[in-house]
């Protein structure tokens, strides 16, 4: 069975926002750092992931989140987490990402 996953890139003067739809895992990891690069430390600019349509991600995933949260507080720029599914904000407390995420804004 293949795993469905879309991810649409919404860009404002002052964020960039990654809307994740369906299942995000390891098999689509390199697309997500392909599109995530040239915004990873662009200080001037707020990320926003927006999960309202995520309905999976493993542990690639929140690795991913986890070099995101310190690459943004490294040089002070904001990083948001929208609309977090309850299963998956209750995956993010078992890993600990939850207290990184207070008001789900970095």
């Amino acid at each position: 069975m293949i795993k469905s996953f879309r991810l649409v890139k919404h860009m404002s003067e002052n964020s960039v926002t990654f809307v994740f739809i369906g299942e995000f895992d390891l098999s689509r990891a390199c697309e997500l750092q392909g599109e995530l690069d040239p915004y990873l430390y662009e200080p001037d600019r707020k990320l926003v992931f927006d999960f309202k349509d995520l309905r999976y991600i493993d542990s690639t995933g929140i690795g991913i989140i986890l070099v995101v949260i310190k690459a943004r507080a490294e040089i002070k720029a904001g990083f948001e987490i929208r609309n977090i599914p309850s299963h998956i904000n209750r995956l993010f407390d078992i890993a600990g990402i939850s207290k990184f995420l207070s008001d789900n804004a970095v």
